[in-house]
């Protein structure tokens, strides 16, 4: 049985290759109307596919179809999220989440803690960012040459924010939503330990331009 699953959003997918970190095998798929295309892409056959596949433009022949309304309070990706909630899973990966629409960017990483707080360990990847949530507990982050690390408060306040092994470290900081102190930080070691006693942090990992 399949313990983790991979969500394929509808946003800007232009790679035709996965990210090394991520083994096809080890996940439940779940498309999200234009994911669906991407999963083709992709070489990979959804084990469901979910939204109202207005961007699709045709509803897909999968094992598993759910079809909703255009008129809806759910995104496309927060309908798989939900799926992927109901079905039981504790770790999930999005893929394609990123790139086009900044609305949908923003709605994607909201996505990231209705599965966080919904049990679910998530991260949103693409080939320019790994980005995650950390709420009240601590993370081991291996470096990444070419890479930057933003730390930012989700919630207004975070308090005992904790970094080390980075080129600019914390310790038992207070952060909050209203000021980015915590961008374009960088892994020194081999790897990094973020931590925070209370709240919820965004963790942004960017390759670098230029």
């Amino acid at each position: 049985m399949l313990s983790k699953c991979m969500i394929i959003s509808g946003g800007e997918l232009e790679y035709t290759k996965l990210p090394d970190e991520i083994k096809i095998g080890d996940y439940y798929v779940i498309a999200a109307d234009k994911g669906y295309e991407y999963a083709l892409r992709l070489g990979i056959s959804p084990d469901a596919v979910v939204g109202d596949f207005d961007t699709l433009g045709k509803v897909p022949e999968c094992g598993e179809t759910q079809v909703y309304p255009k008129e809806k309070d759910d995104t496309d990706t927060m309908l798989a999220a939900r799926l992927c909630v109901k079905k039981g899973f504790k770790e999930a990966v999005i893929i394609g989440a990123l790139g086009g629409r900044l609305d949908h960017t923003v709605a994607n990483i909201q996505t990231l803690k209705f599965l966080l707080d919904s049990g679910v360990k998530a991260e949103i990847i693409s080939p320019d960012e790994k980005i995650t949530l950390l709420k009240d507990s601590e993370i081991i982050l291996s470096r990444t040459e070419g890479f930057s690390l933003s730390v930012f408060a989700l919630d207004s306040e975070c308090r005992g924010v904790t970094e080390r092994g980075v080129k600019y470290p914390a310790e038992k900081a207070v952060i909050n939503s209203g000021f980015p102190i915590g961008a374009c930080n960088e892994i020194t070691d081999k790897c990094a330990c973020i931590s925070v006693e209370k709240g919820t942090l965004l963790i942004i990992q960017s390759k670098i331009q230029g």
